[in-house]
């Protein structure tokens, strides 16, 4: 089944804290909060995705291939889930080290576009492409992405390459993370084989 709300609370932000005063100042702790939230419900929704989300499995027909992509998502999981135990997420990591924008002589989640509006603005695009995938799917009474559905799939990569992007920034900041990038990237591309079957 598809997680529908993906990102859900992700709206609470948008909409009540969010503030159209260009001016405004987001408290680094919850720029940091909302980035450990979201990268806390990455592993289990992309898991999920290639489970019971879509009929990936079920394409790829190859034990062997489903256990190496699962198994990948565990070693990933690992790293994801011991990078998020670390103090780094903790204003007080930054401050000590002289302030919050000292590390590398910047602040590397803000030159990542991680912080303030800008992280709320990207995490409300990556909920909205999710949204028109899920609304997809369950319009044409699926409860699954059809992978070799032309419109599922247009929308499903249109939401992965924006979560790509994402990623990307993330791993600017903190490294670890893109060990979850590269498995999301060894499922696209079996993806693409799924998509472009051999005669």
């Amino acid at each position: 089944m598809l997680q529908e709300n993906w990102l859900g609370w992700t709206e609470e932000i948008v909409y009540k804290d969010f503030d159209r005063d260009q001016n405004k100042q987001y408290p680094p702790q919850q720029d940091l909060d909302i980035i450990h939230r979201f990268l806390n419900d990455l592993g289990p929704f992309l898991n999920s995705l290639i489970k019971e989300g879509s009929n990936f499995a079920k394409l790829l027909n190859n034990d062997r291939e489903n256990a190496m992509i699962q198994n990948a998502y565990y070693d990933a999981n690992e790293v994801l889930h011991d990078c998020l135990e670390t103090d780094v997420w903790k204003q007080d990591f930054w401050k000590e080290r002289g302030s919050y924008y000292s590390v590398f002589r910047s602040n590397p989640v803000r030159d990542a576009g991680l912080t303030g509006s800008s992280l709320r603005a990207k995490l409300h695009l990556l909920r909205k492409l999710w949204k028109r995938t899920y609304e997809r799917v369950k319009s044409a009474g699926r409860a699954a992405i059809d992978l070799l559905d032309d419109i599922d799939i247009k929308l499903f990569r249109k939401t992965l390459s924006f979560l790509n992007s994402f990623l990307g920034s993330v791993a600017k900041a903190f490294p670890p993370i893109e060990a979850m990038k590269e498995v999301k990237d060894l499922t696209e591309g079996f993806i693409d084989i799924l998509e472009q079957p051999t005669n």
